[in-house]
């Protein structure tokens, strides 16, 4: 009994801190285009927003759901939008210690919950108003109680299981590779663990079931014949490269001190190998020693985050979309045998150095996510603009026109007028000043700097406000 009431407590106070470290600065960071069709999609009435996500079949509904539900409990706005994600990922953290405490003795469980609860990514998921925290939460919600099902021969447990797994489907496509890796680790492991065959049955109607509702829905019409981008027709910036694993061993270990999307310093690499891919290697040695007690979670794991992140890689070179936050799920089993790994090491000293540095410079990075900007600033930019206008002004948004952000963020601006930026870099306008918002992502800055170069034959620069990787410039007629 007294073990029940401290593994409760310790439970209610990770989620406690996870979700306060999560709704801190919750609307700080612009809107990211993504999130932007979030809302507008989330905001309308039930059919306009199934009809939308019929259109756009590359995303399942779940997340969409949840903020359409938030929105009308709340208002509807970016803290709102984001607040469904801050949630379930601070929900995940305590579901990790419990599934920590099953695969192995001691403080693995803690020490892995507290490594997700200030990683950089699970921080990101949490605070952006896409379904990325959500998959996460409902992957290692299925892989807990799939285990419990395994092992306590639990029925109630095993449809759990099957329950999350459809509603992480319902999330992300990709998280087919958990559903995948648990039939895997069922076959390596027959002898020891083995499930009825009318409770794999009544799962699998169960999983079909849930997902009539969306496929009667028209989306598979859509993605027959409609001309939305498909997962097999992404730009080669969303494919898979050389760099595609270094990075996400980087992102996952928090390298990324720098800013979330900048490139990460040589240190910083450095002690993302070091405190998180080489306790996480060390933890895999169980897995080539027989007899070792550590063997079948070391497979469970490994099945859960290497095999996905490196099937999804491969899949990447065939044209399948490829980035570390499609692979979310495998945040926590990876954390699970870095942990193992640090807790392995036999010198005690060795060992309590090595944790400090790591939940250390874990906690260190996390200002990463919470503090430094990531996301496009086009809220602050655009304010700037409403802040100045007069009538008469001019917008125009470059190098690819007016960003999703736009539809969401005009709103608060109703004054601002948008012109055509061929028209106006040609000076075929009446507008008296014009406002040039340029968007200097990596891999947008060519055909920005070219924007720029067009729009000086006939507009001089008066005034220039830089936000994160957004510039805004005034400028009027030259004479």
């Amino acid at each position: 009994m007294q073990s029940s009431s401290r593994k409760l407590l310790a439970v209610a106070a990770l989620f406690a801190l996870a979700l306060a470290v999560r709704l801190f600065h919750l609307d700080h960071q612009s809107l990211w285009h993504d999130e932007a069709f979030t809302i507008l999609a989330s905001r309308k009435d039930w059919g306009g927003m199934i009809r939308d996500l019929v259109v756009d079949f590359n995303h399942p509904p779940l997340h969409y759901v949840l903020v359409h539900l938030a929105f009308g409990a709340l208002d509807v706005s970016p803290f709102v939008a984001r607040l469904p994600s801050a949630i379930l990922g601070a929900a995940a953290i305590p579901v990790l210690y419990l599934l920590g405490r099953r695969l192995y003795p001691g403080a693995t469980g803690l020490v892995a919950s507290l490594l997700l609860l200030f990683s950089q990514q699970a921080l990101v998921f949490s605070q952006t108003a896409r379904g990325y925290s959500q998959l996460l939460f409902f992957s290692v919600a299925a892989m807990h109680l799939y285990l419990v099902a395994l092992q306590d021969r639990s029925r109630a447990a095993w449809y759990g299981a099957v329950v999350c797994a459809t509603l992480a489907l319902y999330s992300h496509f990709y998280a087919s590779f958990v559903v995948a890796a648990c039939l895997l680790f069922l076959l390596a492991t027959h002898r020891r663990h083995s499930l009825s065959i009318s409770w794999m049955v009544g799962g699998v109607l169960l999983a079909l079931g849930a997902a009539v509702p969306w496929l009667l829905s028209g989306v598979l019409e859509e993605a027959r014949s409609g001309p939305a981008t498909t997962f097999m027709e992404q730009s080669v910036w969303r494919r898979s490269s050389w760099r595609s694993l270094p990075d996400t061993v980087d992102a996952f270990g928090n390298g990324r001190v720098a800013g979330i999307y900048e490139d990460s310093p040589v240190w910083s690499i450095l002690a993302a190998g070091l405190l998180f891919a080489v306790p996480a290697l060390l933890a895999a040695r169980s897995l080539l020693r027989r007899g070792d007690p550590d063997r079948d979670a070391t497979l469970f794991l490994l099945l859960m985050s290497a095999l996905p992140i490196f099937t999804a890689w491969a899949l990447g070179h065939a044209g399948l979309a490829y980035r570390p936050r499609y692979v979310a799920f495998a945040l926590p089993p990876y954390y699970l045998l870095v942990a193992r790994g640090l807790l392995s090491i036999s010198a005690p000293r060795l060992r309590a150095a090595c944790l400090a540095a790591c939940l250390v410079f874990a906690v260190f990075a996390a200002h990463a996510a919470l503090a430094l900007p990531y996301r496009a600033n086009y809220r602050d930019g655009l304010a700037t603009v409403a802040d100045a206008w007069r009538d008469g002004d001019g917008l125009v948004f470059s190098p690819w026109g007016e960003p999703r952000q736009w539809e969401l963020y005009r709103e608060d601006h109703p004054a601002l007028v948008t012109r055509p930026f061929p028209d106006v870099a040609d000076g075929d306008t009446d507008a008296q000043r014009v406002w040039l918002v340029t968007y200097l992502k990596p891999g947008a800055r060519g055909r920005a700097y070219r924007h720029l170069e067009a729009f000086d034959e006939h507009w001089s620069l008066e005034e220039r406000h830089a936000f994160y990787r957004v510039v805004v410039g005034l400028y009027v007629p030259r004479p």
